[in-house]
């Protein structure tokens, strides 16, 4: 845009899933499982400005898309409940960062970037759904269910 100043575009995709199960054998044989799953993936545009040729800072802004999912389930001897659910949002936030970039040649550069973000993901619209061995399911749409289930 100008002299050591720079415009710029990017996205990043952040995914983490947890699968964990504790076995309880005393006094009846009981198991819990978890699972929760998280995906985002911010959309970004950004200002750079270089203060010197090695040395830059940035700031811009992002539009998060997430996408949250979760499956608890307890087992004792034969029966079983489980609740599961899958929720998705949009947010916008911000980011601050400064680098460091040592060029080794015409072709290869190396740099070091610390940055930060910051936004509030919240109005997850979804859905959750109550199963359990008896035939029961039960299914509930809207706002914050994985805050809402999490909750209860």
């Amino acid at each position: 845009l100008a002299s050591g100043l720079h415009l710029g575009i990017g996205a990043d995709y952040f995914f983490g899933k947890k699968e964990t199960t504790v076995n309880f054998s005393q006094p009846a044989s009981v198991s819990i499982q978890t699972q929760p799953e998280i995906k985002a993936l911010p959309v970004r545009i950004f200002l750079s400005y270089h203060v010197s040729p090695a040395f830059y800072i940035k700031g811009g802004i992002e539009y998060i898309f997430t996408e949250c999912s979760y499956l608890y389930r307890l087992t004792e001897n034969d029966t079983w409940q489980e609740w599961s659910g899958k929720a998705d949002s949009g947010q916008i936030g911000g980011l601050l960062g400064l680098g460091f970039i040592h060029d080794f040649g015409r072709f290869l550069s190396v740099f070091i970037e610390a940055s930060g973000r910051y936004a509030v993901i919240n109005d997850l619209k979804g859905e959750g759904i109550y199963r359990d061995s008896t035939g029961l399911e039960y299914k509930e749409k809207g706002y914050n269910l994985y805050l809402n289930f999490l909750r209860r």
